[in-house]
């Protein structure tokens, strides 16, 4: 399909932080579609667990400044309004999310629906699922209310798998979220390039002390995006050549209490930290409450409007690791409506990611997503 393919030459050549992926085949619409393969190889430098291929991050070529300015032009040159389709008439989608979406995840979601409504498509969307079988009895209800494809940000991917796979064979199936691999029989999965995400937050913080220092590190080991996010940015720090030590790597869960007290710990033992990263907006404002009054910046990799808001109000707020919701849901709806005419479709597509500051957020906007 010739419009994702040029996606893909505008941002290897566009943004200075992106990654070169191999090849994947491209899925026809062919009710005996064979499994994807799974090229991940996380020892390479790509993101852990990802199915998007083999990704090598040249140090040398990695700017902040320079992400930035290209990926204005990317997003003003991508993401486009919807076009009426006056050759067919409307189409019925479904939309399955799990109870707890990430934030990037519910503003997908929520651009998704908007732009199917303003090509005067529906959406038919199920109540979130808190777990891996109400979220496949909400799959199988969505099929039996004919609609003519299913987005699916899963509660767990590997408990949907065999649920995905029996219902791809009549009804097409678009994935993201969280997948470590693509299902047999799901037509594509679209990913945020979380790697490079956390990447541009520890070039910028290497630029900003070119001396080096102390940094700590707030992840999630249970999520995949988080990891993904959490592994760029120890990477760029420790390739920036920029001596950035990280003294601690805390490792959380969903409690905020206890997420807050080991920060706090953490910066009483190392009080000269110069950065502190958080896999997520919402770990970020915890960062936040416990970093006033000190000299430690706080980077996140999210980019949501709230976050946004204090680049440049928070002193302790650096930089976000931005994802754009708005192309991945145009990215979901023109796959959709592309396979439904007939074309094919990649089976994995990324969406890029850039760093926004206080210096480029005002290019951004506060008031919503990118």
């Amino acid at each position: 399909m010739k419009r994702f393919l040029a996606l893909g030459l505008a941002l290897a050549l566009l943004l200075s932080l992106s990654a070169c992926q191999t090849p994947h085949t491209a899925t026809q619409p062919d009710p005996e579609r064979s499994a994807p393969v799974d090229t991940t190889d996380p020892a390479d430098g790509s993101a852990a667990g990802s199915a998007e291929g083999s990704v090598e991050h040249d140090p040398a070529d990695q700017s902040a400044a320079a992400s930035a300015e290209a990926s204005e032009s990317v997003s003003a040159m991508l993401i486009k309004e919807p076009e009426l389709e006056q050759q067919r008439g409307p189409r019925t989608f479904g939309l399955s999310m799990p109870k707890h979406a990430t934030l990037t995840q519910a503003a997908v979601a929520e651009a998704l629906e908007k732009r199917l409504a303003a090509l005067g498509d529906s959406l038919v969307t199920a109540k979130p699922a808190s777990d891996a079988q109400e979220q496949i009895a909400q799959l199988n209800a969505l099929a039996g209310q004919k609609v003519e494809a299913i987005f699916l940000c899963p509660t767990d991917g590997s408990a949907l798998e065999e649920t995905v796979t029996a219902l791809s064979a009549n009804l097409p199936i678009f994935g993201f979220g969280e997948w470590d691999f693509t299902p047999d029989g799901m037509i594509s999965v679209i990913r945020s390039d979380d790697y490079n995400a956390g990447y541009v937050c520890g070039i910028d913080l290497a630029e900003r002390f070119e001396d080096g220092g102390d940094v700590l590190v707030l992840d999630r080991p249970d999520s995949l995006t988080m990891t993904e996010r959490t592994q760029g940015f120890l990477e760029a720090a420790e390739e920036s050549g920029v001596e950035l030590e990280v003294k601690e790597q805390l490792e959380v869960q969903e409690h905020a209490k206890d997420t807050e007290k080991l920060v706090k710990e953490a910066l009483k033992e190392h009080p000269k930290a110069v950065g502190f990263f958080a896999a997520s907006d919402r770990d970020a404002e915890l960062l936040l409450k416990a970093t006033a009054g000190t000299p430690c910046l706080v980077y996140s990799a999210d980019g949501s409007p709230a976050m946004k808001e204090q680049l440049g109000k928070n002193p302790n707020l650096a930089g976000l690791g931005a994802q754009s919701p708005a192309l991945m849901a145009q990215m979901l709806e023109e796959s959709a409506n592309e396979y439904l005419d007939g074309e094919a479709v990649e089976e994995e597509q990324s969406a890029g990611t850039f760093l926004i500051t206080a210096k480029n957020v005002e290019k951004y906007g506060t008031d919503g997503w990118q």
